[in-house]
C-alpha cells in the first residue's frame, strides 16, 4: 500500500441528538404508538450517557406526571411537545 493509499478510518461521530433520536425510535418500534411505552435498562443507560442523571430523572418524572403534551398542527401535521414547569404539574 502506498502512502497515497494509506487512509485513516475513524468511527463516525454522533451528536447527543442522534443518540436520543435512535433511542426514541427504538422505544417507539418496540411499543408501537402505545401511550404507556416501557423503557428498558438499555434505553435508560443510553439516555444517561447524554444527560446528567438529575436532568434525566426530572424529565422522566415530568412525563410520568403528565407534564409533557404532544401537540400536532391539523394542516401541516407538524408536532411540538409542550413541557409544563414544575409548578404547573
Amino acid at each position: 500500500m502506498s502512502a497515497s493509499e494509506n487512509v485513516t478510518r475513524t468511527a463516525p461521530l454522533y451528536t447527543c441528538t442522534d443518540i436520543a433520536d435512535a433511542v426514541f425510535e427504538e422505544i417507539e418500534k418496540a411499543n408501537g404508538n402505545s401511550v404507556s411505552a416501557e423503557l428498558t435498562d438499555k434505553h435508560l443507560l443510553c439516555l444517561a450517557t447524554i444527560c446528567e442523571e438529575k436532568h434525566l430523572q426530572r424529565a422522566l418524572q415530568l412525563v410520568d406526571q403528565g407534564g409533557v403534551r404532544c401537540l400536532m398542527a391539523e394542516k401541516s401535521g407538524r408536532t411540538i411537545f409542550q413541557v409544563l414547569g414544575r409548578s404547573t404539574v
